[in-house]
């Protein structure tokens, strides 16, 4: 067996080129696009002051990385607020996997961290089949699994989801619509031309001058200080959620990696909005996208939303997260042909699920109850979990 000895190291300004270059294991494979990303998620991350960057040599070369970034959380409109960071980024080069050094890095990480004033990280989407056990073998803590569901077109589904989201139409329209988007599912399936997933979606916007409806329009940018002022307005849970104001926008939506399409709902003024995610490249074929952010005045507002996504996206998947949705918003989308894919309590199902997992950065809080402010960091309950939290959207 090959032995290597590995120096771990924090963040230098010089170790930007071997960190753009490991991570075409994880981000992407062009050097650009690697670039802008670690610009955006560490150099211009709104709740950082320092780069927190680690770092694993054998030898000159760079092996592992893992980053720590920045967060804001609050509780409802309280004037509570908490700052946290979470994991990131973390890669081992191939040639150097299975032999220890995850758990080194990790530890490595921690100890530095131990030195800052945050007193928790967190990481959105811990998988046990991967690196997650062993993070709750050191001490982290579950709080809970990132329930989703979705909803796909298959050929055999396509007519009764399609029935689902046409409205106001008389039965010859209908039926003359369903049968064209069922042609165009067919049609998407077997083709193996790549397409962006917001290809549709975008024709649709071009062709009706971005007004796809009496009350919706598309955007491919957020409009920042209003959809914070709306989240202002009809926040009433009283529960942990990130901080989304306007500067929190305006950062979070220009992810390299990604690309985002809104739809906003407007009568006099912003009522609800919905924000798409799909990766930057694009695919073979198919049109996958999450909803990574979903607000409303009212719950027909969310309907109309939702229903003009799927009508006019041309979709043939879409998740959402859903172990924190409201009972109203889960009946919304079991009603709109979604399925639930949630934990059941069987360990062997189970553990395939991604989670969220928290450790105390501060050794003084480890043996005591978690919190931020007077909610138990370790019940689901009292948090508002969106894709929009999570770095990999």
């Amino acid at each position: 067996m090959e032995f290597y000895q590995y120096e771990l190291s924090t963040y230098r300004p010089e170790f930007r080129r071997q960190i753009i270059e490991l991570q075409k294991h994880l981000w992407s494979n062009d050097q650009d696009l690697n670039a802008a990303c670690l610009e955006w998620k560490y150099d211009n991350n709104p709740y950082l002051d320092a780069t927190f960057i680690y770092s694993a040599f054998s030898g000159d070369q760079m092996v592992g990385m893992l980053g720590a970034c920045g967060s804001k959380w609050k509780i409802g409109k309280s004037c509570g607020l908490w700052s946290a960071l979470y994991f990131a980024d973390f890669v081992i080069h191939p040639d150097h996997r299975q032999k220890g050094l995850a758990g080194k890095l990790m530890s490595f990480a921690l100890n530095d961290l131990s030195n800052t004033e945050y007193s928790y990280v967190f990481d959105f989407g811990a998988g046990e089949e991967d690196f997650g056990l062993g993070m709750l073998l050191s001490g982290w803590r579950r709080i809970g699994y990132i329930q989703t569901a979705h909803w796909q077109v298959t050929p055999e589904a396509g007519l009764k989801r399609i029935g689902g989201v046409t409205k106001k139409l008389s039965l010859i329209n209908s039926t003359f619509r369903r049968l064209k988007r069922y042609t165009e599912i067919l049609s998407f399936a077997r083709s193996s031309k790549a397409r962006h997933s917001f290809d549709t979606l975008d024709a649709k916007g071009t062709l009706q001058a971005r007004k796809i409806d009496s009350h919706v329009s598309i955007g491919k940018s957020p409009r920042s200080a209003e959809m914070a002022e709306l989240v202002q307005a009809i926040d009433a849970k009283e529960r942990l959620q990130h901080v989304r104001d306007k500067e929190y926008f305006t950062w979070r939506f220009k992810n390299p990696l990604s690309q985002y399409r809104f739809l906003f709902w407007d009568d006099g003024g912003l009522e609800g909005y919905l924000a798409l995610q799909a990766q930057v490249y694009p695919t073979n074929g198919r049109g996958w996208a999450n909803i990574v952010d979903w607000e409303a005045k009212q719950s027909e507002v969310l309907k109309d939303l939702l229903q003009a996504a799927i009508h006019f996206g041309n979709f043939d998947h879409l998740t959402i997260w859903s172990a924190t949705l409201a009972d109203e918003t889960h009946d919304l989308l079991q009603s709109m042909g979604f399925y639930f894919l949630d934990s059941v309590g069987s360990v062997t199902r189970d553990v395939r699920l991604p989670s969220i997992l928290a450790k105390p950065i501060r050794q003084d809080i480890l043996n005591g109850e978690w919190r931020l402010g007077e909610r138990r960091l370790l019940d689901l309950d009292n948090w508002d979990l969106r894709m929009i939290y999570s770095d990999d959207f």
